[in-house]
């Protein structure tokens, strides 16, 4: 994604996070923050927007709030997941911002609704199909008898740039 902003010279960004106490929340936050710096992406800290209450409605409602408040928007947002991003798109949309041409909008998860939407969602897709085969072999593991030491296991993702 950090190559996809550079190659756009999308330098101004912003986020919509959900409360940071999910490890993979979290994780996604940490590292998009550190990437950013490491190619002088900026984070507009007016718009990092926490969306913590998980509705669809109430993020619309913030994220509006937010943009008319400061009248202008980033280059793009990033959210760390589909569904802050479409929430993301509905309050651009209503706030009269045209969604790629003002602001660009990705999301993280990849799930089928982002790709019937218009514009579809830009997101960052994971491979639910080998998330799914780990948790399976941690599972049965179990099962099993054996006590497995926690540990992260990491999914390789991959950016699927669409419309938005």
């Amino acid at each position: 994604m950090i190559q996809y902003f550079k190659e756009n010279n999308i330098d101004n960004v912003g986020m919509v996070i959900p409360e940071l106490g999910i490890r993979s929340f979290k994780e996604r936050y940490d590292s998009f923050i550190e990437e950013c710096k490491k190619n002088d992406i900026k984070i507009d800290k007016d718009f990092i927007i926490l969306g913590g209450d998980y509705h669809f409605d109430s993020t619309v409602e913030l994220v509006s709030k937010i943009v008319k408040e400061k009248g202008c928007v980033p280059k793009a947002f990033f959210a760390l997941s589909d569904h802050y991003a479409i929430a993301t798109m509905k309050a651009l949309a209503n706030c009269g911002y045209h969604i790629p041409n003002d602001c660009r909008v990705i999301g993280f998860d990849d799930i089928e609704l982002g790709r019937y939407i218009t514009p579809k969602l830009s997101t960052i897709k994971q491979n639910a199909k080998e998330i799914g085969k780990e948790a399976a072999k941690l599972l049965l593991s179990q099962l099993n008898g054996e006590n497995p030491e926690e540990k992260i296991i990491r999914v390789p993702v991959t950016l699927k740039i669409r419309e938005s």
